[in-house]
């Protein structure tokens, strides 16, 4: 076998030292030192101890001795080399990790994640070729950091991303836009919040996107359902599809009996989901309730004909518009439902709502008035702990307990509903009422969320 040079065998030894040579290489290293006194002097030096048994070796210890000048010369040189090699790693391995904190920060302040439809509430304001887009964030930690539009046929679709709030990004974002011809539908996130001249409900943005063409599609039956949070407000129930023959049926079965003294409330809304169905299913033509009513299985069905005298039009004009859509939900009244799925409070002993403010004014007041019925149970209001003024994005949480809604128990609320109405005071002063009362169901332990928009000039609205 070649003699390896000393000057080889030497390089490696900071590696033989911290045992990462191989087994072949070890066994070269070792069978060197056996016939080279002067690289067992240096290799024992950088050891630090002499005598120490070798890798390589089988624990044989071996002697060492005072090596010549030239052998410390190498020696110190290989020292200095092996805490270069240290500073080296270490120095790597903090400029890695502050590239990955980088990047993680600016992917946390800077660039962000994309949006999606229930992160944000939209304000659009059209006039002609101009949009102005306001926004509110559900999450007060986060912010809008960038809105991209895009154009097609008079539908401008905006998507937006959302960052950290920090010293770069702030507050709520207003993006303005120029069409090349005058808008009739804006989209923004993938949900459609203005079309045809008017707003569009986040409710009926939301119930449109699940529409669907055929009633044998159960799944998309169940998503449609889920939306309008059917079961909270009829109670659990399941499904019995007739498509064999026109016309075709999509069968409700209640399984919680109906009260006698809620039987108008309950019937009605069970017209009132009825005429959504048959809007939002293409090929739906009749909704079918089955109910108990003091101890009698009683039955109860809705009809094309019948959802097209109470819209005043064809129902299934809906399925084409969002617009007609958000037309039918004000007409129903289902708009004023808070159909948005509840958020745990943690406390099983208090329900409230939870109120994003979307306004286009700031504000140092509101006022909430709550009703069972038609009466009066409690009322009260609030402010920002620090008296600033509220404004656009913020939340502001109510909570009550049965006492404070002057029962003696959640258990005297069951079936029942309340009814929110607001009226906020300006940052001069002024007090408005706001339009629209919201419905919410008597659940302990949720929250329900609900959102102010508009105006001083306008008008303040209360809605979902």
């Amino acid at each position: 076998m070649n003699k390896i040079p000393c000057e080889v065998i030497r390089d490696l030894f900071p590696s033989y030292i911290d045992q990462l040579t191989s087994p072949v290489t070890n066994e070269a290293i070792a069978e060197h030192l056996h016939t080279c006194d002067a690289c067992r002097d240096v290799l024992a030096a950088m050891r630090g101890s002499e005598g120490d048994a070798l890798p390589g070796t089988d624990g044989e210890a071996m002697a060492t001795e005072t090596g010549t000048e030239e052998d410390r010369k190498t020696l110190d040189f290989l020292k200095k080399n092996r805490k270069r090699n240290h500073r080296i790693v270490l120095v790597s391995l903090l400029a890695a990790l502050l590239i990955a904190g980088g990047a993680l920060a600016a992917r946390a302040f800077l660039i962000g994640s994309e949006s999606y439809a229930d992160s944000v509430y939209w304000q659009a304001d059209v006039d002609g070729k101009n949009l102005c887009l306001q926004s509110a964030v559900t999450d007060s930690m986060r912010t809008v950091s960038k809105v991209e539009f895009r154009e097609e046929d008079g539908v401008v679709t905006a998507t937006s991303r959302l960052v950290l709030v920090s010293p770069f990004h702030t507050g709520s974002m207003v993006a303005n836009y120029q069409a090349n011809q005058d808008i009739r539908e804006v989209i923004v996130d993938g949900r459609t919040i203005w079309a045809e001249g008017k707003e569009i409900s986040a409710l009926a943005a939301a119930v449109f996107e699940t529409r669907h063409e055929y009633i044998g599609d159960a799944s998309a039956n169940g998503r449609t359902a889920a939306v309008l949070n059917l079961s909270a407000y009829l109670g659990p129930f399941t499904n019995d599809l007739d498509t064999e023959a026109r016309p075709y049926t999509w069968g409700i079965l209640l399984e919680d009996d109906v009260p006698a003294r809620l039987q108008v409330q309950r019937e009605s809304d069970m017209e009132s989901f009825a005429y959504l169905l048959l809007g939002l299913v293409e090929n739906c033509d009749a909704i079918r309730y089955e109910y108990t009513l003091d101890g009698k299985r009683t039955e109860k069905t809705v009809t094309t004909d019948d959802a097209g005298r109470f819209f005043g039009s064809d129902v299934k004009d809906c399925y084409k518009s969002v617009r007609k859509l958000d037309a039918l939900l004000a007409k129903t009244g289902l708009n004023s439902y808070a159909f948005a799925d509840p958020d745990i409070t943690g406390n099983p002993d208090e329900i409230g709502f939870a109120l994003w403010i979307g306004t286009e004014e700031k504000l140092k007041y509101i006022d909430y008035a709550i009703y069972l019925g038609d009466e009066l149970i409690s009322s009260g209001g609030g402010m920002n702990a620090d008296e600033s003024l509220m404004e656009a994005g913020e939340r502001m949480s109510f909570y009550f307990t049965p006492e404070q809604l002057g029962q003696s128990g959640f258990d005297d609320l069951a079936e029942e509903e309340l009814t929110v109405e607001l009226s906020v005071t300006t940052a001069n002063g002024k007090q408005y009422g706001v339009e629209g009362r919201v419905r919410i169901p008597a659940v302990p332990g949720t929250t329900r969320t609900l959102y102010l928009s508009g105006s001083a000039e306008d008008g303040f609205t209360l809605g979902q």
